[in-house]
């Protein structure tokens, strides 16, 4: 042990009852988490209407199709994040689901794929 470090003082923690160590503390700040899927639902809209290729028709079916990524998210990625059953179906149907609305994306308009990296 080092000769800087007190050992004289009483013991406390680091932080308060309701602080990082609470075991379901990710469940409290999902909030960051929901900004950070708008920011990237709204740069990948503005990544497929602003690309170059294919015609303006083909990015109109790509940009509807992004589009269907929130409300999928509302109803079914955000709900299994909050399920604490211990099941997997829900978190897997979510990514299921958000696989087959990105693949026909990637596929009309080739500048999506930056969106993944």
């Amino acid at each position: 042990m080092s000769a800087d470090v007190s050992l004289e003082e009483p013991a406390r923690r680091l932080t308060g009852a309701d602080g990082a160590r609470d075991s379901d503390v990710w469940v409290r700040s999902l909030r960051p988490w929901d900004g950070y899927f708008a920011v990237v639902w709204a740069v990948t809209l503005a990544v497929v209407l602003g690309a170059a290729q294919p015609s303006w028709p083909l990015r109109a079916v790509a940009a509807s199709i992004v589009a269907l990524n929130l409300p999928w998210y509302v109803l079914v990625g955000r709900p299994a994040v909050l399920d604490d059953t211990g099941g997997q179906g829900p978190a897997r149907r979510y990514v299921v689901g958000a696989m087959l609305l990105f693949l026909p994306t990637a596929v009309l308009v080739n500048e999506t794929q930056l969106v993944t990296t």
